[in-house]
């Protein structure tokens, strides 16, 4: 305050202090000091821009899934990521009696895995099954002969590992129950696909009659396993399907492999291992078909071997 002349001025040197007091003029400091900060940014933020680049990438993938067949099972995953979602990982059941685990399910393993249709492939030997009466090779023995060629075939980054859940059972898991039980177990994390050969696509052969004993009762329930869960097919020579996938249901799509490597279980198959070994009695006979751990292993238990007759091994 300045008094001049008998007249008096207030000479300011800031923004006056509003008659509220001190708190109001705060405030109205802090506000426009906001408002300069926001003028200045003009750009998203980059978690936004994270985001919306997530979401483009996510629908390319689904367009180019979708072009190629494969839309029905990322598009589920696809739209998980899109909601926020964790997407369940993809699992390949391989089920079957591995009697024993030859070359060839190794190969398979291989090609379900470079297909990318599903993130791990979980080999499941089977239990005793009434449909194989030859099947004398103990559950554990053929349990430890997959995880020896698992082990010593695929490295550790490689998605591959063998499933147990048959293995203390008296009598191997109808389909149906099988994929159940595991659903149920990783409810949250998993999904599971079987892996089937074109040699249950004969004539007179149809997934769809296939049974269970869920609840101690036996029925048919092959119906409701095509309609629950997703089918990968493996072409194996000399079973060319009957019919096209089509008519057996929408969930069945062929494995998709490079090249000509379509053989599966060719002259490799267990059926072949065990009729040289058993007919030679040389393990020589199987070099090269089954994995060198697994022919070991064949040796030290005295597997397949005409009782008669001692195994030779060079």
């Amino acid at each position: 305050m300045l008094n001049v002349n008998n007249s008096t001025f207030t000479l300011r040197l800031g923004p006056a202090r509003p008659a509220g007091g001190a708190s109001q003029f705060a405030r109205k400091q802090r506000s426009r000091r906001s408002l300069v900060k926001d003028s200045t940014r003009r750009r998203p933020h980059r978690a936004a821009q994270r985001s919306r680049r997530k979401r483009k990438t996510i629908l390319r993938g689904l367009a180019v899934a979708c072009a190629a067949g494969r839309g029905s099972a990322l598009a589920a995953r696809g739209m998980a990521a899109l909601a926020g979602a964790s997407p369940k990982t993809r699992v390949a059941i391989y089920g079957g009696a591995f009697d024993p685990p030859t070359v060839d399910h190794m190969r398979a393993c291989a090609q379900i895995l470079r297909s990318s249709r599903v993130d791990e492939v979980w080999l499941t030997p089977c239990g005793p099954r009434p449909d194989k009466p030859a099947l004398r090779t103990s559950t554990s023995d053929r349990w430890a002969m997959c995880e020896i060629a698992v082990n010593t075939v695929f490295p550790p980054r490689l998605p591959v590992r063998v499933c147990d859940v048959d293995v203390t059972r008296d009598r191997a898991f109808f389909t149906y129950d099988l994929l159940n039980k595991l659903s149920a177990e990783h409810a949250d994390t998993h999904e599971f696909v079987f892996v089937v050969g074109t040699d249950w696509f004969q004539e007179g052969t149809d997934i769809r009659t296939w049974e269970s004993d869920a609840g101690g009762e036996r029925k048919v329930t092959g119906h409701l396993l095509v309609e629950e869960y997703d089918f990968l097919v493996l072409k194996r020579p000399g079973f060319p399907p009957h019919g096209e996938l089509s008519d057996y249901g929408p969930r069945f799509s062929y494995l998709d492999v490079d090249g000509d490597e379509e053989m599966i279980e060719g002259n490799g198959s267990s059926t072949a291992v065990r009729n040289r070994l058993k007919k030679t009695g040389d393990l020589d006979s199987a070099a090269g078909l089954v994995p060198a751990g697994v022919l070991a292993y064949i040796h030290r238990h005295h597997l397949y071997f005409d009782d008669d007759k001692p195994a030779v091994f060079h």
